[in-house]
């Protein structure tokens, strides 16, 4: 890939999906970004340049996106992190907030769906339905949500974090695969999000999971996300990043809680 075509791909990953990539990524890029090339019949990256620098059309600027997301999760994982959900942090929340009708839940980068599956999974084994519970699951990767849409997965794909009794509670086998049935996936809400636009939800969330969403993105676009989800957060929600975002290093508007890893809360001075 010529440096000129680099240099634009680069800045064009950048402005629609926030993904930063470094000068040494040519060659992932290009890997990467080949397939989509030969899907819409461009002979060559700089055919496929000319049309994004027009009109391009959404489907194209769509499969680009998606060809460099690198959509990846399990069921309950961390195990820790879920283990103080269920046994601390979610009791103790809802015991603050008793007369709170409704428990509203944002999953972001939720990927092919276990985070979010997991989490009302924890709900319904615990009985946490004192008030009406709503998970809103996003990502940037279209093909991700619809398997996330689906709740089907693979043998290896429920191997990986699912005990078994909660497999055969919310699961139903056909042939090799597994289907979430009714009751797991009705509370829970799948649709394409880019952190890039900035739309403020109608409500505000008591648990936000933001877990290594950012490693990809750069400083400012960072900065700006973190901010940008402080506004919709509730003022004692809990909002959970990945165990290696240095999140202090981009804003100061969080705390950690300390007695749960990657956990934070707004800092209350902010």
């Amino acid at each position: 890939m010529k440096v000129r075509d680099f240099d634009f791909y680069r800045a064009f990953l950048r402005r629609h999906s926030g993904l930063y990539l470094n000068s040494t990524q040519a060659y992932l890029l290009s890997s990467k970004l080949t397939p989509v090339s030969k899907k819409w019949g461009f002979e060559k990256f700089d055919d496929m340049i000319i049309e994004l620098k027009s009109f391009p059309r959404e489907d194209l600027i769509f499969d680009i996106i998606e060809a460099m997301s690198d959509p990846q999760t399990s069921f309950f994982s961390p195990a820790p992190l879920f283990q103080a959900l269920q046994n601390d942090l979610i009791p103790a929340y809802l015991r603050q907030h008793k007369s709170q009708k409704k428990l509203n839940i944002r999953c972001l980068g939720c990927s092919t769906g276990q985070e979010a599956y997991s989490l009302n999974m924890i709900l319904l084994e615990n009985k946490m339905r004192g008030c009406k519970v709503k998970i809103y699951a996003s990502d940037i990767s279209n093909s991700a949500i619809e398997k996330a849409s689906k709740g089907i997965y693979t043998q290896s794909e429920v191997q990986d974090g699912l005990p078994t009794h909660l497999l055969m509670t919310y699961f139903e086998q056909h042939e090799n695969l597994w289907f979430a049935k009714p009751a797991l996936k009705k509370d829970i809400t799948f649709y394409y999000s880019n952190l890039m636009d900035k739309i403020t939800p109608p409500e505000q969330y008591d648990i936000i999971f933001c877990r290594n969403i950012f490693e990809n993105f750069d400083y400012n676009a960072k900065a700006d996300i973190l901010d940008h989800l402080a506004t919709f957060i509730s003022s004692d929600g809990y909002i959970i990043f990945g165990s290696d975002e240095n999140i202090s290093d981009y804003s100061d508007k969080y705390s950690a809680i300390g007695t749960v890893p990657d956990v934070y809360q707004l800092s209350l001075d902010k």
